[in-house]
């Protein structure tokens, strides 16, 4: 499908950290979303590479992200499984989920409260699954094999 890339040496690395740029990348990729990033948006925009600009552009005109409290984007920071469950929620127009009255996840308690409606949403919706032992993992890095495997099942939904 083209949606994602290997590195430099056109290994895929399917175990390593997917980067907030990459995702963002690969989902836009599968959107057909291009933007130009407006001068300024993000405290650290210099830190954006060329190569995510109007990717990152689109999705923050699509409405899918948002930069954090301080005007960042950490573009090289690891997504975590949180906020791809926020960008899935948004690309999608998935419903937010409950209010978590009823655990789902053996490590409930660590999903931040601002992160729960988005992780039941895409959990409800079948686009994120829980890591071994009944874990979410919500501040853990997503994989870019966990990338690739979410970028098909958007695909799927049409």
């Amino acid at each position: 499908m083209g949606l994602v890339r290997g590195d430099e040496a056109g290994r895929f690395r399917p175990d390593a950290a997917v980067t907030r740029a990459e995702w963002i990348v690969m989902l836009e990729r599968q959107r057909g979303g291009a933007a130009p990033l407006a001068s300024g948006t993000f405290a650290d925009q210099a830190s954006i590479p060329a190569w995510a600009s109007d990717a990152i552009g689109a999705a923050l005109a699509g409405g899918i992200l948002s930069g954090y409290e301080d005007r960042s984007f950490r573009p090289h920071r690891p997504v975590t499984r949180e906020e791809l469950a926020a960008m899935l929620v948004r690309t999608t127009g998935a419903s937010l989920g409950d209010d978590g009255s009823v655990p789902r996840f053996a490590d409930e308690e660590a999903i931040p409260a601002w992160a729960k409606p988005f992780v039941y949403g895409a959990a409800g919706e079948g686009l994120l699954q829980g890591r071994g032992g009944g874990r979410f993992g919500a501040e853990q890095p997503a994989t870019r094999a966990e990338a690739a495997v979410l970028l098909t099942r958007l695909s799927e939904r049409g």
